[in-house]
C-alpha cells in the first residue's frame, strides 16, 4: 500500500491517525507499503536485525524504522502534505528538506506540489519509493525481484521511474546509482522495443547524467547481444529478433546493422538485412517514426574493404521516383 496516500486532506491537520492507503500497482510484483501492524516495506529481516543483540547500530535502526513507519507509511505528525497529480502523502519538513526539489517550497504554506510533467518516466509507483529514500533506505527493498522479473516490462518501468523520481527530486546518487543498475540489467528481448520508446529526448533529461549510460546500453544490445543470441547469422534467425528489428526506427534499426559489433560476415549481415526490410513493412505507419507509405529502404552491399565495421549499408529515400538509381549488391 502506498504510504499515508489520501483522498481528502485537512489543511494543518496533525492528526496522528493513519490515513487511507492506496495501492502502489495492482498485482505489483514487488509487494506493497504496509500503513500499519509493523513490519515497514514486509520484509521481515528488518525486524530480525533489530533483534540482533549487541548490535552498536541497534538504536540507529531502531530510529529509521520509526521514521519510515511512522513518519512516511503512516504520515503522523506530520506538518506539510505533499500533493502530485494523483495523491497526497502527509510529510515532514525536516525530511523533505534534504530535496534540492523540495526545499524551497516548504516555507510557503501547508501544502507543496509535485508535477511529473516534465519527466515522462516517473509513475506513482516509482516516486513513492523514491519519496520514502528521503526517510531511510528501506525503500530500496521494493527494487528487490527474483531475476526471472528483472527483466519483464513492469519491472523496468519500475526501474526507470524511480531513477527519473530520484533525480528529479535531487541528491540522491546511491539511490539512483542502484536503479540504474537495475534498469541495464532489465534490458531484454521481452523490454528492448520498450526501452526504445523510453529513449526520446524528454526521457533522457528526466533521466540526467544516467541517461547516456542507458542509450549505450540500449545500443549495445541491439547490435550486438540480442543479434548474437537471435541467431542473425544463421538462416533461421528468431521470431524474437525479427519481430525486434522489424520494429525499430530507420535510424537506430540503421545504426544497428551498420555496427562494427554486429555478428557474421557481411553476407550473412546482409542476408538477414534483406528479410528484415521485407518484414517491417506491415509495421510501419507515418507517425511511427520509420516508414512512410512513400518511402523505401534499401540493403547495399559495398565490395570495398572498410575498416572499423562491415560492408553492408542501410538506406532510405522519401517517394518512388528514380528507383533505377538504386542498386542492391
Amino acid at each position: 500500500m502506498l504510504p499515508n496516500t489520501q483522498t481528502s486532506i485537512q489543511s494543518g491537520s496533525h492528526s496522528a491517525e493513519a490515513s487511507e492507503d492506496s495501492s502502489i500497482a495492482a498485482g505489483s510484483r514487488t509487494g506493497s507499503f504496509q500503513s500499519s501492524g509493523g513490519g515497514g516495506t514486509g520484509d521481515s529481516s528488518i525486524g530480525e536485525s533489530q533483534n540482533q543483540s549487541g548490535n552498536k547500530n541497534d538504536h540507529g535502526l531502531s530510529i529509521l524504522t520509526q521514521l519510515f513507519e511512522t513518519g512516511f507509511q503512516r504520515g503522523d505528525y506530520h506538518d506539510i502534505v505533499l500533493h502530485t497529480p494523483s495523491r497526497s502523502y502527509r510529510l515532514h519538513r525536516l525530511l523533505l528538506s534534504a530535496s534540492p526539489l523540495l526545499r524551497p517550497q516548504l516555507f510557503h504554506g501547508p501544502d507543496i506540489f509535485v508535477s511529473f510533467d516534465s519527466s515522462p518516466a516517473i509513475t506513482e509507483e516509482g516516486f513513492a519509493i523514491s519519496l520514502g529514500h528521503l526517510y531511510s533506505t528501506f525503500s530500496t527493498h521494493f527494487l528487490e525481484s527474483p531475476h526471472e522479473e528483472i527483466q519483464s516490462l513492469q519491472s523496468a518501468r519500475l526501474f526507470r521511474s524511480v531513477l527519473a523520481s530520484a533525480v528529479l527530486l535531487g541528491s540522491m546518487d546511491d539511490l539512483a546509482s542502484l536503479a540504474l543498475e537495475k534498469c541495464l540489467l532489465s534490458i531484454s528481448a521481452p523490454t528492448i522495443l520498450d526501452w526504445v520508446e523510453a529513449l526520446t529526448p524528454a526521457h533522457l533529461m528526466s533521466y540526467g547524467p544516467y541517461g547516456q549510460p542507458i542509450k549505450a546500453a540500449v545500443e549495445h544490445y541491439l547490435a550486438s547481444t540480442l543479434p548474437r543470441e537471435g541467431g542473425a547469422e544463421t538462416s533461421e534467425p528468431s521470431k524474437e529478433l525479427v519481430e525486434v528489428y522489424s520494429r525499430l526506427p530507420f535510424e537506430l534499426f540503421k545504426s544497428s546493422i551498420e555496427s562494427a559489433s554486429f555478428p557474421g560476415s557481411d553476407r550473412s549481415i546482409f542476408a538477414f538485412t534483406k528479410n528484415i526490410i521485407s518484414q517491417r513493412l506491415p509495421f510501419l505507419s507515418p507517425n511511427s517514426g520509420t516508414l512512410s507509405s512513400h518511402t523505401e529502404e534499401n540493403v547495399v552491399l559495398s565490395f570495398g574493404a572498410k575498416k572499423g565495421g562491415s560492408n553492408v549499408f542501410v538506406t532510405r529515400k522519401g517517394g518512388r521516383k528514380e528507383r533505377g538509381l538504386w542498386k542492391v549488391g
